[in-house]
């Protein structure tokens, strides 16, 4: 008997393939054979007890294996984008259905269409298994399907690990009153839709740097996608539901901690290892302030679950709620959990002999009633083709959906307009200003940064009292990033980035138009620093003698502390 600390959700997930030469269902058949060996758990049986606990008995049941075919090829379904849930559910065994001595904690089933493409609808209780560890799973399967004699990573139970103490005293709460949570004319309801959006790349650039714009103060902040499109999504779901503004509203969003323990979790652990951010508890209005305000208090909410004490009291917390409650994930609407997918390689370059899965849809469940729970996934190969893309998942109410689509498509067609960027700008700044803006330099410059984009990138310039900073929104300059001084001719210095996987486009100098910056007389390029984080390059050139008071790099008139954008 194995015993586990979790609830009975089931995660399903539908990765697409197309064009096999082979017989797919064989093939996984054969592979998934040898795997079980090694992922053992997976072959018994779930139970849960009494007193609110599940457990696993292995007894080598196996695993509930299908093949079907459909006459129809995956391109006549759009490769299951937006593909509604009746049908995609026919494409998944039913995880729950249990008998006498439970029911299979992992099911699968291979749909073969007339263009020889297929899908894999695997079923995979959370109770066993979590985002991470599926992915490890997926991909043992693929090795040894792949020719491998067995899997790459070695699979790690340790559930005993994560186990909290029933016996300490707790001080989480897991639950609001309801009289204080915000309200919809919505709900309670049945009727959801659950749909998907896909976000490319550019725009949560765009997003990301009007919340830049929006900040006006001197410190540098940096934003992730996770918590750019996190706080958009929240405020508009809760929009979108019509929610008083004088109720409560939560943002939840699931952690791994498979790092952050005093003893790290080993390489291969492929059980729960995530918890919940510290709850972000809000007054439903204090969504409709400064949207750069709740990305900084997601970020702040992240920080706390990289504290040991912090994960531990958790544990031992819900050690207690689940010995003392019937564990119910009941959805009010007036909260928002938020679980990522995007990054877990769920949809990675699985080899079986053929060409690597095109699409990952996941079925919705019920957990958190629908409406309270958001994934953010991987888009489709077939329609992405910039790096950076996401795809949304919500369930809302029908009534609630159209507007909340509406606020998507906005965030699509953003325009990174003019008007729209000199409203953020300090008056000193406008190109509206004075002509007398810039300094004029010398015809000859001592002193110039070049940075590895082209000479149209967005580049953002900071001044403060020390230092100039040039801040670029970017996902593509590799690691060990560091600035470099060089003398390119006596008496001229320039900056240039280094680093692994940085492509150095400055080696034909006058054949590329690359991004460069003649700074100031007083700027020391030899004290420059670089560092990359968070999807943004921060590049920091420091001064090295005092401006007078009317004397800065943007004008006439100082401005210490603006921003702009070249």
């Amino acid at each position: 008997m194995r015993r586990i600390h979790a609830s009975d959700d089931t995660l399903n997930r539908l990765p697409v393939l197309t064009h096999s030469p082979f017989d797919p269902s064989l093939v996984l058949k054969e592979s998934l054979s040898k795997v079980l060996v090694h992922y053992y758990p997976l072959a018994g049986k779930l139970n849960k007890q009494t007193n609110g606990w599940l457990q696993i008995k292995c007894n080598a049941d196996g695993v509930p294996f299908l093949c079907t075919s459909a006459n129809c090829s995956l391109s006549s379904l759009h490769y299951l984008e937006g593909i509604d849930v009746g049908t995609a559910k026919l494409l998944v065994i039913d995880s729950k259905t249990e008998g006498q001595n439970g029911y299979h904690p992992l099911v699968l089933q291979v749909t073969k269409f007339s263009c020889r493409g297929f899908t894999i609808g695997m079923g995979i209780s959370h109770s066993v298994v979590d985002g991470p560890g599926a992915a490890q799973f997926f991909h043992a399967v693929t090795e040894l399907a792949s020719g491998e004699s067995e899997p790459r990573v070695k699979p790690v139970w340790e559930r005993e690990r994560l186990v909290g103490n029933v016996n300490q005293e707790v001080s989480f709460k897991f639950s609001f009153g309801k009289d204080t949570l915000a309200k919809s004319p919505f709900l309670p309801a049945n009727d959801f839709l659950h749909q998907r959006f896909n976000i490319d790349g550019e725009s949560i650039k765009r997003l990301k740097q009007s919340l830049l714009r929006e900040i006006r103060e001197t410190k540098y902040e940096s934003f992730t996608t996770l918590e750019t499109l996190g706080a958009y999504v929240w405020r508009f779901k809760f929009r979108a539901l019509k929610q008083n503004s004088n109720g409560k509203v939560s943002f939840t969003l699931a952690m791994g901690i498979r790092h952050l323990l005093d003893l790290p979790l080993p390489n291969g652990y492929y059980g729960n290892a995530f918890v919940s951010s510290s709850h972000l508890v809000l007054m439903g209005g204090d969504l409709e302030g400064p949207l750069s305000k709740i990305v900084k208090m997601i970020k702040e909410s992240k920080k706390i679950v990289s504290n040991k004490d912090y994960i531990r009291n958790l544990l031992d917390s819900l050690e207690n709620w689940v010995s003392k409650n019937n564990v119910k994930t009941e959805g009010s609407g007036a909260s928002m959990v938020l679980s990522d997918w995007s990054n877990l390689d769920l949809l990675g370059n699985e080899d079986f002999g053929w060409e690597a899965p095109v699409n990952m849809v996941r079925l919705p469940w019920n957990i958190f009633g629908y409406v309270d729970f958001c994934t953010f996934l991987p888009p489709c190969r077939m329609n992405s083709s910039m790096k950076g893309d996401v795809t949304v998942q919500v369930s809302l109410l029908i009534d609630a959906m159209g507007r909340f689509e509406k606020e998507m498509d906005a965030l699509r067609q953003m325009k990174d307009s003019a008007s729209f960027f000199v409203k953020l700008l300090p008056p000193s700044l406008s190109p509206t200003a004075e002509k007398k803006i810039l300094r004029r330099l010398p015809h000859i410059f001592a002193k110039v940064l070049e940075l590895p984009f082209h000479s149209d990138a967005d580049v953002f310039i900071e001044e403060t009292s020390d230092s100039l900073r040039f801040i670029v929104p970017t996902d593509e300059i590799g690691d060990e990033i560091r600035a470099h001084t060089v003398e390119i001719y006596p008496g001229v210095t320039k900056i240039v980035i280094r680093g692994n996987n940085v492509f150095n486009l400055s080696i034909h100098e006058l054949d590329l138009d690359v991004w460069r910056f003649r700074l100031p007389e007083f700027t020391s390029p030899e004290l420059a620093s670089a560092i990359y984080g968070y999807g943004e390059l921060v590049v920091t050139v420091p001064k090295v003698v005092n401006l007078d008071e009317n004397d800065g790099i943007w004008g006439e008139n100082g401005n210490i502390g603006a921003k702009m954008k070249m």
